[in-house]
Parts: structure tokens; sequence; C-alpha cells
């Protein structure tokens, strides 16, 4: 009985760590979603260059990978949310 609840944990952690790295390595990859932007023809649905989306995208990644960074600061959004503070008030 003990050595099934053994097997049992140690598959669930296995099971776990590989869904958790296989998700962490998706989205850190950084090339893939530069394939993606082109594939599915995003600039020419929002009104920002490639260059633009893939450094917001390094921006949020840093933010959401690094604890040290404390603020997400991305100059586009914060355009247009200066655009949007008179719906704010």
């Amino acid at each position: 009985m003990k050595n099934n609840f053994i097997h049992l944990l140690g598959f669930t952690f296995l099971t776990l760590f590989i869904l958790s790295l296989s998700i962490a390595v998706t989205i850190n990859f950084r090339p893939l979603y530069a394939v993606i932007i082109d594939y599915l023809q995003i600039t020419d649905i929002v009104d920002l260059s490639k260059e633009q989306i893939l450094l917001n995208y390094r921006i949020l990644l840093d933010y959401l990978n690094t604890p040290w960074v404390n603020s997400l600061n991305m100059q586009i959004f914060q355009a247009q949310l200066a655009d949007y503070s008179t719906f704010l008030r």
C-alpha cells in the first residue's frame, strides 16, 4: 500500500513537472512568437510594427520572469492609456 502511494506521488510530481516545463518553454521561446506574428499577420490587425510587438513581449516576459522588475512599463500602451484617462475619471 505504501509502495503504491509513493509511486502515485512520484507519477503526480513528474506529470506536473513535465506540464509546467512545457508551458514555461513554450511561453519563453521568443522565436516562436516572432514566427506567429508573421504567420497570423498580426501587424496587419494592430497598429504596431513587429519590432514594437516583440519589444513589448520581451518587456512582459521580463516582468513575469524576474522578481526584481517591479513595474510593467510598456511605452506604447502607456500612451494609449493616457488617451483613455478621461474615461476613467
